[in-house]
């Protein structure tokens, strides 16, 4: 894919692509949120369950620098006709660059062309910019409630967008 201020973006997964994403998804939580040691345990299960993609129904976005994974997101099958963003994760020494949001137009382009309803997310209150991000690309905040893990007392977000008519 097109180079974006010197990431570059692809769809296949290579071997070591996983383990590297769970390792950048358990750092970054942890040194920005504060999120203990099963945050990333969470990660690499949930990542376990992308290793085979339906490639007609769901995309895995891999960015890099230098050869260095700095940001991912995926389309994976959810509810009933719903699609579901996820592991959207930007590295902040590239952050500030509109990787974010192309990311998340990649995967709503990409669930609107295979015909879903809908696409959903889960976040947090505390991912302050995610969330904006969200609104940004015509999200709409659905539902929020308490949470207790990762060691913390969360504000657990669901934001919804249609992508039919």
């Amino acid at each position: 894919m097109d180079d974006l201020n010197g990431v570059n973006i692809r769809t296949r997964l290579e071997e070591g692509d996983l383990k590297a994403i769970s390792e950048l998804h358990g750092r970054l939580y942890s040194d920005e949120f504060g999120y203990d040691h099963t945050f990333r345990q969470h990660v690499e299960m949930l990542l376990l369950e992308l290793r085979d993609l339906d490639e007609d129904m769901e995309r895995f976005w891999v960015a890099e620098s230098k050869r260095d994974i700095v940001g991912c997101v995926a389309i994976a099958k959810g509810e009933g006709e719903k699609a579901r963003l996820r592991f959207l994760l930007v590295d902040p020494k590239v952050r500030g660059r509109g990787l974010g949001r192309k990311l998340v137009e990649l995967g709503v382009d990409f669930a609107r062309s295979r015909g879903y309803s809908s696409i959903y997310l889960t976040t947090q209150q505390s991912l302050v910019n995610a969330g904006k991000l969200y609104h940004l690309a015509g999200f709409t905040l659905v539902e929020e409630g308490e949470v207790v893990k990762w060691g913390h007392t969360l504000i657990e977000q669901r934001y919804e967008m249609g992508l039919k008519g």
